[in-house]
């Protein structure tokens, strides 16, 4: 009887190694490697179902309500294909949502692993730093690219660096309160390099994180705040920031970011690549905005809006250089594509529910941990992220979404002390 005992904490130990492992191992490759992210998100969810059953906790109450909510997701994306024209983009599409409800068993395999998995999750991304430089480099110095990217795209390709820098950038200001400077030095560069990356891409939708992130941080950490907190911070804080701004004012040679967005409003019009982009983004808003209209409760059917494109630019309704699978944005996509419905059920799922249930976890806690910090940086993030691109379809950026999001999750404290 001792000896089964015995054998079964061992491959529990083993199960939670392993699970722990590949959590450090997701954000290396997570942007820059052919099907990694799914790949490693299919054997997290293999091997969380030992630690289910020989476990000692499950999920919470408040985790099963956030799955619920991505429940009613799913069911209400499925509802608008009553209207699909294009069935077979509206499976592919439901597909990528699919993934969001493997958050059920990595919740049982994070609740039964003894191990930081935050603090796992950020060594992947100090090892990910010179990696993704480096891949960046290649991109735009060795294939002679315009924009750097990983596998998939400069899109996605910026946007995960984003995360990954603005991840770091929690466990700066969360452990700024205990640790020198120097020790977080390594930490800092590994946060420029992000940057870096994120400026080479291109991709200038990322930029548009760093208000609420810097928002958020504020109102967690406030109550930290002191002389000794600033000193830490210090001139790497300031160095950062400043070179966000330039780079951001400066990305796009003789347009630049701030010039782009005042062109826009101000309806002027610019002659550049990335002028152009803008231009067609609100061009597919539009559209989906219309779509809205015509089927405002449950929309034109999930996966239709390469079929209404190509309808539309027919008629001469668009103004497109070609026919776009997606409105580039998760909301008008949704409010399109699946109506209010739909729309009011992505943002419950995505950030309303997980956003109330983070917020709870907080009024139980005195200071601000890295968990509950870095889980709602998470939620911040991929909200930013879908105003100008629709992530919901890419299976790397939902399985990062699980993932990152199921690592930070703050954790019962009954489960005992960590590893």
């Amino acid at each position: 009887m001792k000896a089964e005992s015995l054998t079964t904490v061992a491959e529990s130990t083993f199960f939670e190694r392993a699970f722990a492992g590949l959590v450090l191992l997701f954000p290396v490759g997570m942007a820059s490697i052919r099907h990694y992210s799914s790949v490693l998100l299919f054997l997290m969810v293999l091997l969380s179902i030992p630690l289910a059953f020989r476990g000692r906790q499950k999920p919470s109450r408040d985790q099963f309500f956030i799955v619920a909510g991505l429940f009613f997701l799913v069911a209400t994306a499925t509802l608008s294909f009553i209207n699909a024209q294009d069935v077979s983009a509206g499976f592919r599409r439901l597909e990528k949502l699919l993934d969001l409800l493997c958050l059920l068993p990595l919740f049982y395999g994070t609740a039964n692993c003894r191990y930081d998995l935050s603090k796992k999750f950020l060594i992947g991304l100090l090892i990910a730093a010179p990696i993704n430089l480096g891949v960046a480099a290649h991109s735009l110095w060795s294939e002679g690219l315009q924009r750097a990217q990983g596998y998939y795209n400069a899109i996605i390709f910026g946007d995960l660096m984003m995360l990954a820098a603005m991840l770091l950038l929690v466990y700066l200001v969360i452990s700024a309160t205990r640790e020198s400077g120097r020790r977080l030095i390594g930490v800092w560069l590994a946060m420029f390099a992000f940057l870096l990356v994120v400026y080479f891409s291109g991709t200038r939708g990322a930029l548009l994180v760093f208000p609420p992130v810097i928002f958020v941080l504020f109102c967690c950490c406030r109550k930290q705040i002191t002389p000794l907190y600033l000193k830490r911070l210090g001139i790497p804080a300031v160095i950062i920031v400043l070179s966000v701004m330039v780079l951001g004012v400066t990305y796009g040679g003789k347009t630049g970011l701030l010039q782009r967005y005042t062109a826009i409003s101000t309806g002027t019009s610019i002659d550049s690549n990335a002028g152009h982009s803008d231009s067609l983004r609100i061009e597919m808003w539009k559209h989906a905005g219309r779509l809205f209209l015509q089927h405002p409760l449950i929309g034109t059917g999930l996966g239709d809006f390469g079929v209404e494109i190509v309808q539309a630019r027919k008629m001469g309704q668009v103004k497109l250089d070609k026919d776009y699978t997606h409105a580039h944005s998760i909301y008008f996509e949704y409010l399109g594509m699946t109506g209010v419905i739909g729309f009011v059920a992505m943002v419950l799922a995505l950030f309303v529910i997980p956003g109330f249930v983070l917020m709870r976890s907080r009024n139980n806690q005195q200071n601000p941990s890295l968990q509950w910090v870095g889980a709602l940086v998470v939620l911040v993030c991929f909200a930013s992220f879908g105003l100008t691109e629709n992530w919901l379809a890419r299976s790397s950026m939902v399985a990062s979404f699980v993932v990152s999001f199921a690592a930070f999750f703050p954790r019962s404290e009954s489960l005992g002390e960590t590893l």
